[in-house]
């Protein structure tokens, strides 16, 4: 990971504006920041959200600093730190409508997530490449998986918005709706059926419930459902371009202390824009089985053994 920049620079001329998002976890803020730090964005929009007790503050007021320390190049700073909690719903999905209120297109990284400085100049490359192309909604850092080595690509396209580094455009979010108010379970189900089947449905009818009933508390299963519904694809890259640092005692949502990604890896060489946007549906569907379906399988097993029980 030791290569000079001007090896990856695609066609990219410079990195698209980036939007960083941190809140009360130092150690990732620092790590995270230093990946974008080496792609020195002329364009730099930073959100933090803002504290539930006395306990976060110190902890926020770190990642702040952490981050003004780092900046010591030629760009403009915008920030965004509120003073009042939002949290990961309304929180994150404010900061990113901020940010495409002010850019047409954009690169988002949070911090628990580390790109490869390889990623920032891909993504601004086809920021660029497909601005106009309606069926592209985003560009991804994560591939979960190689592509086929028999096919020379540096990327293909999947059905999934992957989110651990991710670029898009004002066109896409502009859909977005944090509160669902566009979602019928039963409408939708037959509409999710005939993307990938009636197991994929039924984790996004389940999880999708539970996101409307407040019980799930988030922003981004909103935003795989526009994606989903609108038919959206995303452009993947060949290998991992990231690493997801978000797996520990201080992440909000898993615990686990393992990520799924492989080892974070370059991308190099030439861009070629691809003829078709054709996604692979097996690939997906075992992305879907590996990646998200074990969620809803399991709390499916934990419900038939109760019944069991009684």
């Amino acid at each position: 990971m030791d290569g000079k920049a001007s090896n990856i620079l695609f066609n990219a001329k410079e990195v698209a504006p980036v939007l960083f998002i941190m809140w009360r976890r130092p150690y990732a803020a620092d790590v995270a920041f230093k990946a974008i730090k080496k792609v020195k964005p002329k364009l730099l929009y930073i959100a933090c959200d803002g504290a539930r007790g006395e306990s976060d503050k110190d902890l926020i007021k770190q990642c702040q600093l952490i981050v003004k320390r780092q900046i010591d190049w030629d760009c403009q700073v915008r920030t965004r730190y509120l003073d009042t909690n939002e949290g990961c719903k309304d929180g994150v999905s404010g900061a990113i409508g901020w940010f495409f209120a002010n850019e047409e297109a954009g690169i988002v990284v949070e911090d628990d997530v580390v790109c490869d400085e390889s990623f920032f100049y891909y993504a601004s490359e086809l920021l660029e490449v497909y601005r106009n192309t309606k069926k592209v909604g985003m560009i991804s850092a994560n591939s979960f998986g190689e592509s086929d080595p028999s096919e020379e690509v540096a990327y293909d396209f999947t059905l999934h918005p992957h989110i651990w580094g991710w670029a898009t455009w004002r066109r896409v979010w502009e859909e977005y709706d944090s509160e669902l108010k566009d979602f019928h379970a039963i409408r939708d189900a037959f509409s999710f059926a005939s993307i990938l089947g009636w197991r994929f449905s039924l984790f996004w009818m389940y999880t999708l419930m539970k996101v409307r009933q407040g019980k799930i508390i988030t922003w981004d299963y909103q935003f795989a459902y526009m994606f989903y519904k609108r038919g959206y694809v995303s452009a993947r890259p060949r290998h991992e371009l990231t690493l997801n640092l978000g797996f520990d005692e201080n992440s909000t949502h898993s615990h686990n202390n393992k990520s799924p990604l492989k080892a974070m890896m370059r991308l190099e060489g030439n861009i070629r824009r691809r003829e078709t946007i054709n996604v692979n549906r097996e690939r997906d569907r075992l992305v879907f089985l590996s990646n998200y379906w074990p969620l809803t399988s399991n709390y499916l097993k934990s419900k038939l053994a109760s019944v069991a029980k009684w």
